[in-house]
């Protein structure tokens, strides 16, 4: 497997996962309350709030990612390649850097791996 492909696979993986717990939490809190109101739910709408928590929840995550990295770009946080558009530098005062580096993992082309483009 190509390195660039691991760096995506991970990244999506922690997406996934972040993702996952937030469904979990929010699955959790639903429960509760479900049974401090006295109110019985069905397994499957259960079942459904989660899936559809993940499924937005994934949504989120990469669109954060996104944005965080486009305003650490506008605000100077993150040094490109005028020629190539490849990322030189983060700064470590990086407002949300965890987001940001998140973003150039799911980009891999971002630092330069020719092919991740293709994928």
């Amino acid at each position: 497997m190509k390195p660039e492909t691991r760096l995506a696979l991970q990244s999506q993986v922690r997406v996934g996962l972040v993702a996952i717990l937030l469904a979990e939490v929010l699955v959790l809190l639903g429960e509760l309350a479900s049974r401090i109101m006295s109110i019985d739910l069905p397994a499957s709408a259960i079942t459904v709030f989660g899936v559809c928590t993940v499924i937005l929840a994934t949504g989120w995550v990469r669109s954060d990612a996104r944005h965080a990295y486009e305003d650490a770009v506008r605000a100077g946080y993150v040094e490109l390649d005028d020629a190539q558009a490849v990322v030189l530098y983060i700064a470590p005062r990086c407002p949300r850097r965890w987001f940001v580096i998140l973003h150039i993992r799911l980009h891999p082309e971002l630092i330069g791996c020719k092919d991740a483009s293709h994928r």
